[in-house]
């Protein structure tokens, strides 16, 4: 297996197996819609300042769709679509 993307709080979030199997641990699906819904609702994130969240994530928004899309972009082309 081999490590090809890891975070701060999940060690092994994308990982690789042979030529074709592939694993990913994270929300790349993310929506800003989303989002708002877990800050409102989950019990860890309620613990959090809702008010730096939602910067924090408005800060990196762009870049996190992006590369989101790139991610099933890859996948996809990988699997032959």
């Amino acid at each position: 297996m081999t490590l090809l993307g890891s975070g701060e709080f999940c060690q092994n979030q994308i990982v690789k197996v042979g030529s074709n199997a592939y694993g990913i641990q994270c929300h790349f699906e993310l929506t800003p819609e989303m989002f708002e819904v877990w800050i409102n609702e989950d019990e860890e994130l309620l613990q959090l300042d809702k008010n730096v969240l939602q910067e924090n994530f408005e800060a990196i928004k762009t870049e996190y769709i992006g590369v989101g899309r790139r991610l099933v972009q890859n996948f996809l082309k990988i699997a032959g679509y």
